[in-house]
């Protein structure tokens, strides 16, 4: 059975070959028969006779070769993959609910999840699993949270992404108030402080949910003149294993994912917490495929190509009943 599987990315010839995700799902698709077309969120288009998309056909993967861009109706693709990095802004949002407006195709992840879900926000709904955390818009609120903490905080803005703005603070920083200040705007926008997890010096443990279930994992440290773990902000991969713990957070999270239409999805666990859960564009496929063999782009292109044979497509028919 051959797909014709859709993916809305970043501009196609900016991913980076070797390391990039998307290119990983789109090679594994093709080493699989069926045809990969990339398209920005611009490329959209929708009238009331229906949606479009100006989309250029993958010759070659590792040369980063497209064809000439075509008009294909949305319906004409077997599954779209929104693979469009954060931030979650106005016109991703936009993109989001006219990809929706497909009928036909299996959407990975559901446009509105995606929507929904807000990286920093979606682990709230657990908040066993979760190190203690505030989000206000109050500077004076999140300061007095934040003086209970003795081994300091993180402050993180809520449309961060890839590491940027995350800071480790505490009471004792001369600089607080103008942080705090500056994260909410003066008091007009929420922000978030969560307790120090010391165990981050040991690495960010970055677990790869497929429809559900863990597929991979690896260790992202941080640098030693630093405190981000994501790759983008100097974090280097190291290999992992998945323990007890892990996998309760897991079978915990799991359910919730698959309800949701949240097929491949990026949970980040320091120590025994969970800190954030990806379902905008997980990355790290690559280095858990390089640090620890998990077939994590083949487990994708395999769940789409299942749920293609029993006949589910878009209109909610990815989520999981009830």
């Amino acid at each position: 059975m051959s797909l014709r599987l859709g993916f809305l990315c970043d501009p196609f010839a900016t991913l980076v070959r070797g390391r990039d995700s998307t290119l990983e799902l789109i090679s594994e698709a093709r080493l699989r028969g069926h045809s990969a077309w990339v398209f920005e969120q611009r490329d959209l288009l929708a009238s009331s006779r229906g949606a479009w998309v100006r989309a250029r056909s993958v010759d070659a993967p590792a040369t980063l070769a497209t064809s000439t861009a075509s008009l294909c109706p949305l319906d004409s693709f077997d599954a779209l993959l929104l693979r469009k990095d954060p931030p979650v802004d106005l016109e991703f949002i936009q993109a989001s609910m006219l990809a929706g407006l497909a009928r036909g195709p299996l959407l990975v992840n559901d446009p509105m999840a995606l929507r929904d879900c807000n990286e920093k926000l979606f682990a709230l709904q657990f908040p066993e699993l979760i190190p203690p955390t505030l989000i206000a818009s109050d500077p004076a609120a999140l300061r007095t949270q934040l003086h209970e903490w003795a081994e300091g905080a993180v402050l993180k803005p809520l449309d961060g992404h890839g590491g940027r703005g995350i800071v480790v603070t505490s009471r004792r920083d001369r600089n607080l108030d103008a942080l705090l200040e500056l994260y909410t705007a003066r008091g007009t926008k929420p922000a978030l402080v969560q307790a120090y997890l010391p165990e981050v010096r040991l690495g960010d443990k970055r677990i790869l949910m497929v429809d559900g279930e863990p597929r991979g994992a690896f260790l992202r440290v941080p640098p030693p003149h630093g405190n981000r773990c994501n790759l983008a902000a100097g974090g280097t991969a190291a290999p992992t294993e998945l323990t007890a713990h892990d996998l309760s957070i897991c079978e915990r999270v799991g359910p919730a994912l698959r309800a949701r239409g949240l097929l491949l999805v990026g949970l980040d666990v320091i120590g025994r917490h969970l800190v954030e859960i990806n379902v905008t564009s997980p990355g790290g496929l690559v280095d858990a495929a390089a640090l620890g063999g998990a077939r994590v782009a083949a487990e994708v292109i395999e769940l789409i190509e299942r749920k293609q044979r029993a006949g589910c497509g878009a209109a909610g028919q990815n989520r999981m009943p009830g």
